[in-house]
C-alpha cells in the first residue's frame, strides 16, 4: 500500500531525516514514534507532500507520489491544530473537500450525514467551530479527512492539544473509527502510551534514523538499542555474567545469567551471549516481582523508595551494589515502608521461568 524507500531531508547542512524506510499494509495502523528532533514529523510532511525529499522515493497505491504535489496525492491530513475553516459550519467543514472534489449536492449531502454519524456529531451539523469543545473539533477534522475516501489517512499529533481524560477518550475513538472504516494510517506522536495502545506497528526514531521497526509489544519487551529500550517506559538495565547459553530456538538462545550473587535465565538473539563473558539484560519494572524475603531464589533489598502511580505503585529496591524498579499494583502490595526488607523475582516474559532455577530446570521447562 505505502512503499518508502531510502527517504532523506537535508535542511542545509543539517540532515533531519537519513535513509529512512518503511511499507506499510493496507488497513494497517503504523505509529512514527520519537523525541521532538527525532524527525518523525519530516517524514509525515514528506508524505503529505508538504516537503520534498532530498533523496528517496515514496510509494502510494502502486504510484510513484514523490514528486507529486500535495493536492494530487489525495491523502487525508488531521493536524494537531484542527485547522477547521471558522466561517463554516461543521457540516460545511466536512463537506469543503466533497466540494473542491465536484461531488454532486446530493452524494455530498449523504457523505456528510453518514460521517456526522460515524463521528457522533449528527447533533453539532449546523455548529460553528468556536461553539465546539477541543475533542469535538478533532472529530470534525477527522471526518473531513475522511470525507473522500483517501487511501492514507495522515495524523500529526491529533490529540496532543487535548488534556488528558478528552485524549483517552479519543484514543478509543479514534481506533474504533480507524477499524471500521480500514483506511490505512500513518500517524506521529510523541506519546508513549499513544502508539502502544492505538498502533499495529511502531517505528521509534531519533537523530533522523530509524531505530526499530516493530510491534507495540515488540518495541516495549524487546527493544533493538539502548533508545529504544530507555525511551519507551520504565527499564532495568543490568550488567550480568553469563555462566551458560543452550538453544532455544532457531531465533533465540536461553542463558543461565548471573546478577548479585543470584542466577536467572533469559532469553538472547542467537549468537549475541557468551558463557563466559558479560551481558546487558533489560528487564521491565513489573518483570520483577515481590516474593518472602525467605524465598531461597530471590534477590533481598532494601526499599529505597514507594511512588503511588494509581493503579500501579512503583518501588526502588536497592540489591547489593545495584538498584531495581519495581512496579506492582497498587492493590496487591502489602505493608511497605522506606528501609523494608523485600524479597524479590524475575519473570522472564517469554520462557516464563523465574529467577534462581537450576540451569537443568530452565532447560526441562523450555523443552531444550
Amino acid at each position: 500500500m505505502v512503499k518508502i524507500d531510502g527517504l532523506s531531508k537535508r535542511f542545509g547542512s543539517f540532515f533531519a531525516v537519513t535513509d529512512f524506510s518503511l511499507q506499510i499494509a493496507e488497513g494497517e495502523f503504523v505509529t512514527l514514534l520519537g523525541p521532538s528532533g527525532s524527525g518523525k514529523t519530516t517524514v509525515l510532511r514528506m508524505v503529505a507532500g508538504l516537503e520534498q525529499p532530498t533523496a528517496g522515493t515514496i510509494g502510494l497505491a502502486k504510484r510513484d507520489v514523490s514528486r507529486m504535489p500535495a493536492q494530487k496525492r489525495d491523502i487525508g491530513l488531521v493536524f494537531q491544530s484542527y485547522a477547521l475553516f471558522p466561517n463554516m459550519t461543521v457540516s460545511g467543514n466536512i463537506a469543503f473537500p466533497l466540494e473542491v472534489r465536484r461531488w454532486n449536492r446530493e452524494k455530498r449531502e449523504a457523505r456528510v450525514r453518514e460521517l456526522l454519524e460515524l463521528v457522533g456529531l449528527t447533533h453539532r451539523a449546523d455548529y460553528a467551530p468556536d461553539r465546539l469543545s477541543g475533542g469535538e473539533k478533532q472529530r470534525v477534522a477527522l471526518a473531513r479527512a475522511l470525507s473522500f475516501h483517501p487511501p492514507l489517512l495522515l495524523l500529526d499529533e491529533p490529540l496532543s492539544a487535548l488534556d488528558a481524560k478528552v485524549r483517552q477518550n479519543l484514543r478509543t475513538f479514534l481506533k474504533e473509527i480507524q477499524r471500521t472504516t480500514g483506511v490505512t494510517t500513518l500517524m506521529v506522536t510523541h506519546d508513549q502510551q499513544e502508539a502502544l495502545e492505538l498502533s499495529d506497528r511502531v517505528v521509534v526514531m531519533a537523530n533522523g534514523r530509524v531505530e526499530q521497526i516493530g510491534t507495540p509489544s515488540d518495541v516495549y519487551y524487546a527493544p533493538k538499542t539502548d533508545f529504544a529500550a530507555t525511551f519507551i517506559g520504565a527499564v532495568n538495565a543490568l550488567r550480568a555474567s553469563v555462566l551458560a547459553v543452550t538453544p532455544f530456538d532457531g531465533e533465540q538462545e536461553l542463558a543461565l545469567m548471573s546478577w548479585q550473587g543470584r542466577t536467572f535465565s533469559w532469553l538472547f538473539p542467537v549468537d549475541t551471549a557468551r558463557a563466559g563473558s558479560d551481558a546487558d539484560v533489560r528487564i521491565r519494572p513489573e518483570s520483577i516481582r515481590l516474593v518472602d524475603t525467605a524465598d531461597p531464589g530471590g534477590w533481598r533489598g532494601v526499599v529505597a523508595s514507594i511512588r503511588f502511580m494509581g493503579a500501579v505503585t512503583r518501588l526502588e529496591v536497592g540489591v547489593g551494589d545495584g538498584v531495581l524498579t519495581v512496579d506492582t499494583l497498587s492493590t496487591a502490595l502489602p505493608a511497605l515502608g522506606v528501609g523494608d526488607a523485600v524479597g524479590l523475582a524475575l519473570w522472564e516474559r517469554q520462557s516464563g521461568n523465574r529467577a534462581g532455577e537450576s540451569r537443568a530446570q530452565v532447560s526441562s521447562e523450555a523443552g531444550v
